[in-house]
């Protein structure tokens, strides 16, 4: 019987679902650079999230306190934040 060869994909993914935390915080750094969209497909298809084992994604907070903002004056904020910083 003829053996199926495993994409390289496949076996990147065996090998990342078995990385301990340490490992996944180490390869997260190394690959920081990453585009968001990237790294929810990662999530999804290893099941694994940047916290170690299952969990949720940080793509999840996307738009939270969207409310909050849209009342704020952005620009006015971030000058009143760098001037604190300056004190």
């Amino acid at each position: 019987m003829a053996q199926v060869r495993k994409s390289r994909v496949e076996a990147l993914v065996e090998q990342i679902a078995v990385l301990s935390s340490e490992e996944l915080a180490e390869l997260g750094q190394r690959l920081l650079g990453m585009p968001s969209d990237v790294w929810h497909h990662l999530e999804v298809a290893t099941g694994l999230y940047m916290g170690g084992g299952k969990g949720h994604s940080i793509l999840e907070l996307k738009g939270l306190g969207r409310e909050f903002w849209r009342s704020m004056d952005v620009d006015a904020y971030l000058d009143e934040e760098r001037n604190a910083w300056g004190s």
